[in-house]
Order: C-alpha cells, then sequence, then structure tokens
C-alpha cells in the first residue's frame, strides 16, 4: 500500500492509497492506519459470519419443516420482519467497539464460509430440537398456528444472540458492545414479546413458559456452545495463519 505525505507532490498523492495529512510526520499516524485497517476488517469478518450464519440456520429450518415435517412455520410476513429486525442490528456491527489485533490479518473468505456454516448447522440441530420439544412438550400447535409464533421467536433469538457472539473472534464477553447495539437489541427484545403475549395478526399469542424456554435455550446454546465451537475454530485458524507465516519466512532464508 501506498503512502504520502501532505508534503509529497500531487502525482505522489494521487497515486497513494492513503495520503497522511496531520502535522505529525512521525509513525503514529501510519500506526493509526494500521489500527483502523484491522477494525474495518474484523467488523467486515463479524457481519459475513454472522449473515452466513443466519442465512443457514433460517433458510434450513423453514425448508426442513416444510419438505419432511410438512409444517409451514413462517409466512412472508415473518421473514420480512425478521430481515428488518435482526439486520438493523448487524448494521451497528460497524460502529461496534473493537480492539485492533496484535498480528496481520488475512483476507479469507473460504474461512469465514466455513466458520458461518458450522454456527448455521449448529443453530439449526439446536433449533430443530427447540421446536420439537415445544410440540410435544409445551403443547404448541401447528393447528392453531401458535407454531409460527414459536418458530418466529426462536429465529429471532437464535439470529440475535449469534450477532453479539461473533462479534468477537475470543468468547462474546471478551469486550462489551456500545450502548447502542444494547439499546437497540432490548427495544426490539421487548417489542417481539409484547407482540408475542398479546398476540397480534399474523402472530397469535403465545405462553410465557414458551416464551422462557425459548429464550433460555438459544441464550445457552449460541453464547456458551456455539460460541465455544466458534472460539476453538478462529483459535485453529490463527494457529494455521502462524505457521504459514513461520514456513514462508523458512523458505525465504533458505532461497531458492
Amino acid at each position: 500500500m501506498g503512502i504520502a505525505t501532505r508534503y509529497a507532490s500531487d502525482i505522489a498523492k494521487n497515486t497513494a492509497s492513503a495520503v497522511i495529512c496531520t502535522k505529525n510526520d512521525g509513525i503514529e499516524p501510519l500506526i493509526s492506519l494500521v489500527q483502523i485497517g484491522r477494525r474495518v476488517h474484523h467488523r467486515l469478518e463479524s457481519w459475513i459470519v454472522s449473515k452466513i450464519a443466519k442465512t443457514f440456520q433460517i433458510s434450513l429450518l423453514i425448508l426442513w419443516n416444510y419438505l419432511i415435517r410438512d409444517e409451514i412455520i413462517a409466512q412472508p410476513i415473518h421473514m420480512v420482519i425478521l430481515l428488518v429486525l435482526l439486520d438493523l442490528c448487524l448494521l451497528l456491527i460497524g460502529m461496534d467497539r473493537v480492539s485492533p489485533v496484535l498480528a496481520p490479518a488475512p483476507w479469507r473468505i473460504l474461512d469465514m464460509a466455513k466458520i458461518g456454516s458450522v454456527l448455521g448447522v449448529l443453530g439449526l440441530v439446536e433449533a430443530l430440537v427447540l421446536i420439537y420439544f415445544g410440540v410435544r412438550v409445551l403443547g404448541v400447535s401447528p393447528e392453531e398456528f401458535t407454531l409460527q409464533t414459536f418458530s418466529f421467536e426462536v429465529m429471532f433469538f437464535f439470529g440475535l444472540f449469534t450477532i453479539f457472539s461473533v462479534r468477537e473472534k475470543g468468547r462474546w464477553w471478551a469486550s462489551s458492545p456500545r450502548y447502542f447495539l444494547v439499546l437497540l437489541a432490548a427495544a426490539e427484545t421487548f417489542g417481539v414479546l409484547v407482540a408475542c403475549s398479546v398476540g397480534v395478526p399474523y402472530l397469535p399469542a403465545l405462553h410465557v413458559r414458551a416464551t422462557g424456554t425459548i429464550i433460555a435455550w438459544s441464550l445457552g446454546c449460541v453464547l456458551f456452545v456455539n460460541d465455544a465451537v466458534k472460539t476453538w475454530m478462529y483459535q485453529s485458524m490463527q494457529a494455521r495463519y502462524e505457521a504459514e507465516a513461520k514456513l514462508r519466512q523458512v523458505t525465504a532464508s533458505v532461497g531458492p
């Protein structure tokens, strides 16, 4: 990446990838430039992993219930509402608190897709178990359309907790999210709980016991089980990156 200072010629500024315009011509602007780049990389990576995981889980969950169980668990209006609610929180990842990593961050889409796919499949299995429990134990009825409300809450809370999980490459409690992300998530949660408790068009009222079960199960699965798997995968990939970097150094030192 080419870098030019404010005293550089116009040609140098036009061809450079970044132009340092501060009065301080030392190394501090370069450090800030690298840190900003790594923060942006981290936010993009979190967005990609969360988007893939959410798409995998929701799409396969609806498809599985339709093809295998012959049940429609979501209407188009439910998908629109989920898209708006979850994507609003996901967009705020771009302004979230991020600590820049010390090592260079490689841009490897395939590894991000692997993590997102694994999280999506785990979420799918966990959601299927929860829906089965809701129908068999909690008395959720497909005929009364409470199964659609139950499934809507399952997809919403799994998606919401996944956003808070993937914002960190380590465990989710490594850093606290910014207040506006927490406030938006709390406001959306409150709205969903009220709507599903009293009942609104396309979302029949659901028993409080069923809602509590959904929150407890999705929180435990996403923020503890899935989050541990995500952390292990990131650590394994980072170890592989470091091994590859050392191998390149050894190869370069030996020469052709």
